[in-house]
């Protein structure tokens, strides 16, 4: 899923505006980790009439002044009429500093210049689909699966690269069986497919290469292939033909290998994480549980010490979340 940009989405993390003359100095704070990030918005100078007249007002009357003061000043003989002419142009000088200075900003325009600022530094922010939330980047891995994070770097912006992994999905399934009811949990859960338009896609002639080509470039296209996996996981372990046909959109994608099993172990570890979950979480860590936890990650194909240091990573993650303020926890 992608997330359109919006002011209520970033409001949370603003903790102070600092009025700097025509900028706004933002300071948005990651609600899990603390990390804080400063950006942003020049909004230049203001040129509506009121705003010119007002100002051209002000720095005449103070440039009258000037020249009046500190004439006077330099018709006091000695060194005092020095002294004073130096103090009063001092004084001058930062008075207007302070006039110039002094500008007001309406809430329309402080939101506005938040989204702006925010997006100049938004390649230091993931959003966090699952919490609905932006976490600092520099923090993602204590707090997000990798799972979670290739969703967050890597998402299907256009709905033309969704349905393509929408219908690859749907083959994949069903080389066996029509779709299982975990398995359009998954395409609506990651796609967002509704029953009606799902029931339309399953009607399509199978993918194309030239429609396979037509999706965006890069790590897009891993993501597409892990959700492939997600959904055939869904129902417990891969038949072996299943596998192959994910692994042959893959190839048709230009996926390279290496990247097909890094993204095929992001999908293996979520879907062993929501056992966890059931398991480690709502009831009790313990040994019973935990073989349970092992036969599953056996039966989907994973090695022991693959097992393990999924297990530890989760284990990690859960701790830090909670030293994080249960409010901001959100799920």
């Amino acid at each position: 899923m992608t997330v359109d940009m919006t002011y209520p989405l970033i409001q949370g993390l603003i903790v102070q505006e600092a009025i700097d003359g025509d900028v706004i100095v933002y300071t948005f704070q990651c609600p899990l980790s603390g990390a804080r990030i400063e950006a942003r918005h020049d909004f230049g100078k203001d040129l509506s009439i009121d705003s010119k007249l007002g100002k051209t007002a002000k720095k005449s009357i103070i440039k009258v002044v000037s020249k009046t003061v500190v004439k006077a000043a330099k018709a006091i003989p000695g060194p005092l009429g020095k002294t004073l002419s130096a103090l009063l142009k001092t004084g001058i000088k930062e008075k207007g500093k302070e006039v110039t200075a002094a500008r007001t900003f309406s809430a329309e325009q402080k939101q506005e210049g938040a989204l702006l600022a925010f997006g100049t530094v938004a390649d230091r922010w993931l959003w966090d689909g699952f919490g609905d939330r932006f976490v600092a980047a520099s923090e993602a891995s204590r707090f997000l699966s990798n799972f979670q994070q290739q969703l967050a770097r890597a998402p299907l912006e256009s709905r033309y690269d969704r349905n393509v992994a929408a219908r690859v999905m749907i083959e994949v399934a069903g080389i066996e069986q029509r779709l299982a009811p975990a398995e359009e949990d998954v395409l609506r859960s990651f796609l967002d497919v509704s029953g009606e338009h799902l029931e339309v896609m399953q009607l399509r002639p199978p993918l194309t290469d030239a429609e396979l080509s037509e999706t965006e470039e890069g790590e897009g296209r891993c993501t597409l292939t892990m959700l492939a996996w997600v959904l055939a996981l869904s129902t417990g372990a891969v038949s072996a033909r299943r596998a192959d046909a994910i692994r042959g959109f893959a190839d048709r994608l230009g996926v390279a290998n290496d990247a097909q099993e890094r993204v095929a172990g992001f999908a293996r570890e979520y879907v062993l994480e929501q056992v966890m979950e059931q398991l480690y979480v709502r009831d009790l860590y313990s040994l019973e549980n935990r073989d349970h936890v092992y036969a599953f990650a056996s039966q989907i194909g994973m090695k022991r010490d693959q097992l393990q240091s999924a297990e530890a990573r989760y284990l990690k993650r859960q701790a830090a979340l909670s030293e994080v303020p249960r409010s901001d926890v959100g799920q």
